[in-house]
Protein backbone atom coordinates (compact mmCIF):
# COMPACT_ATOMS: atom_id res chain seq x y z
CA UNK A 1 0.00 0.00 0.00
CA UNK A 2 2.99 2.29 0.43
CA UNK A 3 3.51 5.32 2.59
CA UNK A 4 0.92 7.99 3.22
CA UNK A 5 1.24 10.70 0.60
CA UNK A 6 2.20 14.04 2.16
CA UNK A 7 -0.58 16.60 2.19
CA UNK A 8 -1.49 19.83 3.92
CA UNK A 9 -4.90 18.87 5.33
CA UNK A 10 -5.18 19.84 8.99
CA UNK A 11 -8.14 18.24 10.84
CA UNK A 12 -8.45 21.41 12.91
CA UNK A 13 -9.72 23.10 9.75
CA UNK A 14 -13.10 21.45 10.41
CA UNK A 15 -15.89 23.69 11.69
CA UNK A 16 -17.02 21.79 14.81
CA UNK A 17 -15.14 20.14 17.65
CA UNK A 18 -16.84 16.78 17.04
CA UNK A 19 -15.77 16.82 13.39
CA UNK A 20 -12.24 17.88 14.33
CA UNK A 21 -12.01 14.88 16.65
CA UNK A 22 -13.23 12.27 14.17
CA UNK A 23 -11.20 13.78 11.32
CA UNK A 24 -8.14 13.84 13.57
CA UNK A 25 -8.64 10.18 14.41
CA UNK A 26 -8.74 9.23 10.72
CA UNK A 27 -5.63 11.31 10.01
CA UNK A 28 -3.79 9.52 12.84
CA UNK A 29 -5.15 6.07 12.04
CA UNK A 30 -4.16 6.20 8.37
CA UNK A 31 -0.60 7.10 9.35
CA UNK A 32 -0.26 4.34 11.97
CA UNK A 33 2.42 1.90 10.80
CA UNK A 34 0.73 -1.28 12.03
CA UNK A 35 -2.62 -0.26 10.58
CA UNK A 36 -1.04 0.51 7.20
CA UNK A 37 0.79 -2.82 7.18
CA UNK A 38 -2.41 -4.73 7.87
CA UNK A 39 -4.26 -2.62 5.29
CA UNK A 40 -1.71 -3.55 2.62
CA UNK A 41 -2.14 -7.25 3.40
CA UNK A 42 -5.92 -6.80 3.49
CA UNK A 43 -5.93 -5.41 -0.04
CA UNK A 44 -3.39 -7.85 -1.46
CA UNK A 45 -4.97 -11.16 -0.46
CA UNK A 46 -8.55 -12.41 -0.23
CA UNK A 47 -7.24 -15.34 1.82
CA UNK A 48 -5.80 -12.93 4.38
CA UNK A 49 -9.03 -10.88 4.40
CA UNK A 50 -11.04 -13.94 5.34
CA UNK A 51 -8.60 -14.92 8.09
CA UNK A 52 -8.34 -11.36 9.38
CA UNK A 53 -12.13 -10.97 9.41
CA UNK A 54 -12.30 -13.75 12.02
CA UNK A 55 -9.58 -12.24 14.22
CA UNK A 56 -9.99 -10.03 17.32
CA UNK A 57 -8.13 -7.23 15.48
CA UNK A 58 -10.98 -6.97 12.97
CA UNK A 59 -13.96 -8.05 15.03
CA UNK A 60 -13.25 -5.62 17.87
CA UNK A 61 -16.31 -4.56 19.85
CA UNK A 62 -14.55 -1.55 21.42
CA UNK A 63 -12.80 -0.03 18.40
CA UNK A 64 -14.93 -0.03 15.24
CA UNK A 65 -13.01 2.50 13.14
CA UNK A 66 -10.28 0.19 11.75
CA UNK A 67 -12.95 -2.29 10.60
CA UNK A 68 -14.94 0.53 9.00
CA UNK A 69 -11.83 1.64 7.12
CA UNK A 70 -10.95 -1.89 5.97
CA UNK A 71 -14.49 -2.53 4.74
CA UNK A 72 -14.34 0.70 2.73
CA UNK A 73 -11.05 -0.30 1.13
CA UNK A 74 -12.88 -3.07 -0.75
CA UNK A 75 -14.82 -2.77 -3.97
CA UNK A 76 -18.54 -3.56 -3.61
CA UNK A 77 -18.07 -7.04 -5.10
CA UNK A 78 -15.14 -7.80 -2.80
CA UNK A 79 -17.20 -6.61 0.16
CA UNK A 80 -20.13 -8.84 -0.82
CA UNK A 81 -17.85 -11.89 -1.05
CA UNK A 82 -16.40 -11.11 2.36
CA UNK A 83 -19.91 -10.62 3.76
CA UNK A 84 -20.99 -14.04 2.54
CA UNK A 85 -17.96 -15.55 4.26
CA UNK A 86 -18.68 -13.63 7.48
CA UNK A 87 -22.31 -14.81 7.52
CA UNK A 88 -21.22 -18.40 6.90
CA UNK A 89 -18.74 -18.20 9.79
CA UNK A 90 -21.25 -16.41 12.09
CA UNK A 91 -19.07 -13.31 12.25
CA UNK A 92 -21.63 -10.90 10.81
CA UNK A 93 -22.81 -8.28 13.30
CA UNK A 94 -26.54 -8.38 13.92
CA UNK A 95 -26.70 -4.57 13.92
CA UNK A 96 -26.67 -3.73 10.20
CA UNK A 97 -25.37 -0.21 10.82
CA UNK A 98 -22.10 -1.68 12.10
CA UNK A 99 -21.37 -3.74 9.00
CA UNK A 100 -19.61 -1.13 6.93
CA UNK A 101 -18.70 -0.64 3.29
CA UNK A 102 -20.42 -0.22 -0.06
CA UNK A 103 -23.13 -2.82 0.47
CA UNK A 104 -26.84 -2.97 1.25
CA UNK A 105 -28.19 -5.68 3.54
CA UNK A 106 -31.77 -6.96 3.35
CA UNK A 107 -33.52 -9.22 5.87
CA UNK A 108 -35.70 -11.69 4.00
CA UNK A 109 -37.97 -12.54 6.93
CA UNK A 110 -38.49 -11.75 10.63
CA UNK A 111 -35.45 -12.30 12.86
CA UNK A 112 -37.74 -14.25 15.18
CA UNK A 113 -38.22 -16.87 12.47
CA UNK A 114 -34.51 -17.62 12.09
CA UNK A 115 -33.63 -21.27 12.73
CA UNK A 116 -30.53 -23.43 12.42
CA UNK A 117 -31.83 -24.52 9.00
CA UNK A 118 -32.79 -21.19 7.37
CA UNK A 119 -30.28 -18.73 8.85
CA UNK A 120 -28.17 -18.70 5.65
CA UNK A 121 -31.18 -17.33 3.74
CA UNK A 122 -32.08 -14.73 6.35
CA UNK A 123 -29.85 -11.99 4.93
CA UNK A 124 -29.36 -10.94 1.34
CA UNK A 125 -26.47 -8.61 0.63
CA UNK A 126 -25.94 -6.70 -2.59
CA UNK A 127 -23.46 -4.08 -3.80
CA UNK A 128 -24.23 -0.39 -3.52
CA UNK A 129 -26.06 0.56 -6.76
CA UNK A 130 -23.84 3.57 -7.45
CA UNK A 131 -20.44 2.47 -6.13
CA UNK A 132 -17.84 4.98 -5.00
CA UNK A 133 -14.07 4.65 -5.29
CA UNK A 134 -12.64 2.57 -2.42
CA UNK A 135 -10.94 4.46 0.40
CA UNK A 136 -7.15 4.35 0.73
CA UNK A 137 -4.78 5.34 3.54
CA UNK A 138 -3.35 8.00 1.25
CA UNK A 139 -6.62 9.97 1.36
CA UNK A 140 -7.02 12.77 3.84
CA UNK A 141 -10.39 13.15 5.57
CA UNK A 142 -11.55 15.94 3.26
CA UNK A 143 -10.97 13.69 0.22
CA UNK A 144 -13.02 10.70 1.42
CA UNK A 145 -16.65 10.06 0.32
CA UNK A 146 -19.47 11.49 2.42
CA UNK A 147 -20.95 8.02 3.01
CA UNK A 148 -17.61 6.82 4.39
CA UNK A 149 -17.49 9.84 6.70
CA UNK A 150 -21.00 9.09 7.93
CA UNK A 151 -20.14 5.48 8.73
CA UNK A 152 -16.76 6.39 10.22
CA UNK A 153 -18.41 8.92 12.55
CA UNK A 154 -20.80 6.19 13.73
CA UNK A 155 -17.89 3.77 14.18
CA UNK A 156 -15.94 6.33 16.19
CA UNK A 157 -18.81 7.33 18.45
CA UNK A 158 -21.71 4.84 18.62
CA UNK A 159 -24.92 6.34 20.03
CA UNK A 160 -24.96 5.69 23.76
CA UNK A 161 -25.35 7.53 27.05
CA UNK A 162 -24.44 7.19 30.70
CA UNK A 163 -27.34 5.89 32.77
CA UNK A 164 -28.35 3.45 35.48
CA UNK A 165 -29.77 0.30 33.86
CA UNK A 166 -31.43 -1.39 36.85
CA UNK A 167 -34.97 -0.37 35.89
CA UNK A 168 -34.53 -1.54 32.31
CA UNK A 169 -33.09 -4.87 33.43
CA UNK A 170 -35.94 -5.40 35.89
CA UNK A 171 -38.52 -4.78 33.16
CA UNK A 172 -36.68 -7.09 30.79
CA UNK A 173 -36.47 -9.82 33.44
CA UNK A 174 -40.21 -9.54 34.09
CA UNK A 175 -41.05 -9.87 30.40
CA UNK A 176 -38.74 -12.85 29.99
CA UNK A 177 -40.40 -14.61 32.92
CA UNK A 178 -43.85 -13.99 31.42
CA UNK A 179 -42.66 -15.37 28.07
CA UNK A 180 -41.18 -18.45 29.74
CA UNK A 181 -44.39 -19.09 31.71
CA UNK A 182 -46.51 -18.78 28.58
CA UNK A 183 -44.37 -21.24 26.65
CA UNK A 184 -44.19 -23.65 29.62
CA UNK A 185 -48.02 -23.67 29.76
CA UNK A 186 -48.13 -24.88 26.17
CA UNK A 187 -48.84 -21.48 24.64
CA UNK A 188 -52.63 -21.66 25.12
CA UNK A 189 -53.21 -18.31 23.38
CA UNK A 190 -50.93 -19.21 20.41
CA UNK A 191 -48.60 -16.32 21.14
CA UNK A 192 -45.33 -18.10 20.28
CA UNK A 193 -44.62 -16.00 17.13
CA UNK A 194 -45.13 -12.76 19.08
CA UNK A 195 -42.98 -14.05 21.96
CA UNK A 196 -40.25 -15.06 19.52
CA UNK A 197 -40.32 -11.58 17.98
CA UNK A 198 -39.87 -9.87 21.32
CA UNK A 199 -37.24 -12.31 22.51
CA UNK A 200 -35.26 -11.34 19.45
CA UNK A 201 -35.64 -7.64 20.32
CA UNK A 202 -34.59 -8.28 23.93
CA UNK A 203 -31.58 -10.24 22.75
CA UNK A 204 -30.61 -7.32 20.53
CA UNK A 205 -30.86 -4.88 23.44
CA UNK A 206 -28.62 -7.05 25.61
CA UNK A 207 -26.14 -7.47 22.78
CA UNK A 208 -25.98 -3.70 22.24
CA UNK A 209 -25.45 -3.17 25.96
CA UNK A 210 -22.51 -5.59 25.94
CA UNK A 211 -21.05 -4.21 22.71
CA UNK A 212 -21.36 -0.47 23.22
CA UNK A 213 -21.04 -0.23 27.01
CA UNK A 214 -18.87 -1.55 29.80
CA UNK A 215 -21.22 -3.14 32.33
CA UNK A 216 -20.09 -3.70 35.92
CA UNK A 217 -22.00 -5.32 38.77
CA UNK A 218 -21.63 -3.61 42.16
CA UNK A 219 -23.78 -5.24 44.85
CA UNK A 220 -26.34 -2.79 46.26
CA UNK A 221 -25.38 -2.35 49.92
CA UNK A 222 -23.52 0.05 52.22
CA UNK A 223 -19.80 0.60 51.61
CA UNK A 224 -17.10 2.65 53.17
CA UNK A 225 -15.84 5.44 50.92
CA UNK A 226 -12.53 3.59 50.60
CA UNK A 227 -14.18 0.30 49.57
CA UNK A 228 -16.41 2.02 47.02
CA UNK A 229 -13.42 3.89 45.62
CA UNK A 230 -11.72 0.53 45.06
CA UNK A 231 -14.59 -0.40 42.71
CA UNK A 232 -14.19 2.87 40.84
CA UNK A 233 -10.46 2.22 40.58
CA UNK A 234 -11.13 -1.16 38.97
CA UNK A 235 -13.52 0.46 36.48
CA UNK A 236 -10.87 3.07 35.74
CA UNK A 237 -8.27 0.36 35.09
CA UNK A 238 -10.65 -1.52 32.78
CA UNK A 239 -11.19 1.58 30.64
CA UNK A 240 -7.50 2.37 30.69
CA UNK A 241 -6.57 -1.15 29.58
CA UNK A 242 -8.92 -0.75 26.63
CA UNK A 243 -7.23 2.52 25.61
CA UNK A 244 -10.46 4.44 26.25
CA UNK A 245 -8.99 7.07 28.57
CA UNK A 246 -6.98 10.17 27.81
CA UNK A 247 -5.81 12.87 30.26
CA UNK A 248 -8.64 15.13 31.45
CA UNK A 249 -7.13 18.35 30.13
CA UNK A 250 -6.34 16.71 26.80
CA UNK A 251 -9.89 15.44 26.39
CA UNK A 252 -11.89 18.37 27.74
CA UNK A 253 -9.84 21.08 26.03
CA UNK A 254 -10.10 20.39 22.32
CA UNK A 255 -7.22 22.67 21.48
CA UNK A 256 -4.83 19.88 22.48
CA UNK A 257 -6.95 16.79 21.79
CA UNK A 258 -5.33 14.80 18.99
CA UNK A 259 -3.05 17.73 18.27
CA UNK A 260 -3.24 21.51 18.28
CA UNK A 261 -3.24 23.64 15.14
CA UNK A 262 0.47 24.25 15.61
CA UNK A 263 1.20 20.57 16.26
CA UNK A 264 -0.47 19.58 13.00
CA UNK A 265 1.01 22.46 11.06
CA UNK A 266 4.60 21.54 11.81
CA UNK A 267 4.02 17.81 11.65
CA UNK A 268 2.52 18.27 8.18
CA UNK A 269 5.36 20.58 7.19
CA UNK A 270 7.92 17.95 8.17
CA UNK A 271 5.91 15.21 6.41
CA UNK A 272 5.50 17.30 3.26
CA UNK A 273 9.24 18.03 3.06
CA UNK A 274 10.22 14.47 3.99
CA UNK A 275 12.07 15.66 7.11
CA UNK A 276 12.98 13.19 9.84
CA UNK A 277 13.13 15.08 13.12
CA UNK A 278 15.35 12.36 14.58
CA UNK A 279 18.09 13.69 12.29
CA UNK A 280 19.86 16.84 13.44
CA UNK A 281 20.08 18.42 9.98
CA UNK A 282 16.40 17.81 9.21
CA UNK A 283 15.36 19.19 12.58
CA UNK A 284 17.45 22.30 11.95
CA UNK A 285 15.76 22.77 8.57
CA UNK A 286 12.33 22.58 10.17
CA UNK A 287 13.42 24.96 12.96
CA UNK A 288 14.59 27.48 10.36
CA UNK A 289 11.24 27.36 8.56
CA UNK A 290 9.46 27.72 11.90
CA UNK A 291 11.62 30.74 12.77
CA UNK A 292 10.92 32.42 9.42
CA UNK A 293 7.19 31.81 9.79
CA UNK A 294 7.27 33.24 13.32
CA UNK A 295 9.17 36.27 12.07
CA UNK A 296 6.65 36.92 9.32
CA UNK A 297 3.77 36.65 11.78
CA UNK A 298 5.52 38.95 14.24
CA UNK A 299 5.97 41.55 11.51
CA UNK A 300 2.22 41.39 10.80
CA UNK A 301 1.37 41.57 14.49
CA UNK A 302 -0.08 38.04 14.53
CA UNK A 303 2.57 36.20 16.53
CA UNK A 304 2.44 35.37 20.27
CA UNK A 305 3.21 38.42 22.41
CA UNK A 306 6.66 37.26 23.47
CA UNK A 307 7.75 36.09 20.03
CA UNK A 308 10.80 37.85 18.62
CA UNK A 309 11.17 38.54 14.90
CA UNK A 310 15.00 38.25 14.92
CA UNK A 311 15.90 40.38 11.93
CA UNK A 312 14.36 41.11 8.56
CA UNK A 313 12.90 38.86 5.89
CA UNK A 314 15.29 36.34 4.35
CA UNK A 315 18.17 37.18 6.73
CA UNK A 316 19.78 34.14 8.30
CA UNK A 317 19.05 33.12 11.85
CA UNK A 318 21.88 32.55 14.26
CA UNK A 319 22.77 28.99 15.20
CA UNK A 320 21.67 29.80 18.77
CA UNK A 321 18.15 30.71 17.63
CA UNK A 322 17.89 27.59 15.48
CA UNK A 323 19.16 25.45 18.33
CA UNK A 324 16.62 26.90 20.76
CA UNK A 325 13.71 26.38 18.35
CA UNK A 326 14.66 22.84 17.41
CA UNK A 327 13.05 21.61 20.62
CA UNK A 328 9.88 23.59 19.88
CA UNK A 329 9.23 22.07 16.46
CA UNK A 330 10.27 18.64 17.69
CA UNK A 331 7.64 18.81 20.43
CA UNK A 332 4.99 19.69 17.84
CA UNK A 333 5.95 16.71 15.68
CA UNK A 334 6.22 14.30 18.62
CA UNK A 335 2.76 15.31 19.84
CA UNK A 336 1.15 14.12 16.59
CA UNK A 337 3.33 11.02 16.43
CA UNK A 338 2.07 10.07 19.89
CA UNK A 339 -1.55 10.30 18.71
CA UNK A 340 -0.69 8.26 15.62
CA UNK A 341 0.66 5.45 17.79
CA UNK A 342 -2.45 5.55 19.99
CA UNK A 343 -4.78 5.33 16.98
CA UNK A 344 -4.12 1.60 16.55
CA UNK A 345 -2.33 0.10 19.56
CA UNK A 346 -3.16 -3.58 19.09
CA UNK A 347 -0.50 -6.24 19.37
CA UNK A 348 -2.55 -9.42 18.76
CA UNK A 349 -0.76 -11.78 16.33
CA UNK A 350 -2.45 -11.99 12.96
CA UNK A 351 -3.76 -15.31 11.54
CA UNK A 352 -1.89 -16.90 8.67
CA UNK A 353 -4.58 -19.24 7.35
CA UNK A 354 -8.34 -19.31 7.17
CA UNK A 355 -10.01 -20.94 10.13
CA UNK A 356 -12.01 -23.99 9.18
Amino acid sequence: MGAVMPDTYNPNFEATNSEKVVAGHWECLRRNEEFRTLSARWLASEKFRCAHALSPNYHDTEHHTPRCAWDWMLTPRQRVRLTEFQIEKLHWLTDRDFNFGMIICHEEFSPAAVTDKNWRKFRRVEPLPDPLPPVRVGQSWNCTPDLFKKQFRLAYSPPNKFEEVNTGLQELASLLRIAASTLAAGDPLKEAPIIAHYLNIFGGELREMAEFSKVFKIPKRRYSEQRFQSFLDQIHESFKASNLLVPTKTYDTHQSYQGTDEDWRWFLEAEHLGLDTRKSADLATLAARYSEDLRQRAMRGKAPRRAKAHGYSDTKFSSKIIKNRRSVVKCHVLAIQKWIRLAYPRQTPEPCVIAS
